[in-house]
C-alpha cells in the first residue's frame, strides 16, 4: 500500500486491485465474463487495457457495487488503446465512489476476436484511497 496525499492535504492511503486477462480466443465465443473484487474505500481511477484484434470489436465494462447499483459503465473499442477514466471527470462536482462491500466487474466484447489465432484481452485497474 503507498501513501497517498489527498486534495486537502492530509494523508490516505492508497490501494489497488486488479483484474488481469480476462480472456477470449478466436473461435470460442464472446460471452461476458465476470469477476469480484473486494476492496474498500474511494474509488480515483479506473485504467482499462483492452487489446487490438483483427474484427475490432467493442468491449462493454459495467461495475456494480455489492447491492447490484451500477457504479461505472463505458464502451470503448478493442483497438489497443489504454483507457484511464478520472472519477472526478465523470460524476458530478464533489462526487465519488465508495466501496464498501466489494465490486462485481462484468467484461462483455460485442463479436469474437476474429482474424486466425487471436486473443481479445481486457485488463482493469482500480485504483483508490
Amino acid at each position: 500500500m503507498a501513501t497517498y496525499y489527498n486534495r486537502d492535504g492530509t494523508l490516505g492511503r492508497a490501494w489497488r486491485a486488479s483484474i488481469d486477462q480476462m480472456s477470449w480466443i478466436t473461435g470460442a465465443g464472446h460471452a461476458a465474463q465476470t469477476e469480484t473484487i473486494a476492496a474498500n474505500g474511494e474509488i480515483k481511477m479506473i485504467c482499462i487495457r483492452i487489446s487490438s484484434v483483427t474484427a475490432n470489436p467493442t468491449v462493454t465494462t459495467a461495475i456494480t457495487d455489492a447491492q447490484g447499483n451500477a457504479v461505472f459503465t463505458i464502451t470503448a473499442a478493442a483497438d489497443g488503446t489504454n483507457y484511464v477514466y478520472m472519477v472526478d471527470d465523470f460524476l458530478p462536482v464533489d462526487g465519488s465512489i465508495i466501496v464498501t462491500e466489494g465490486l462485481t466487474v462484468s467484461v462483455d466484447p460485442s463479436a469474437d476476436a476474429g482474424g486466425s489465432a487471436q486473443t481479445l484481452t481486457v485488463d482493469l485497474d482500480l485504483l483508490g484511497t
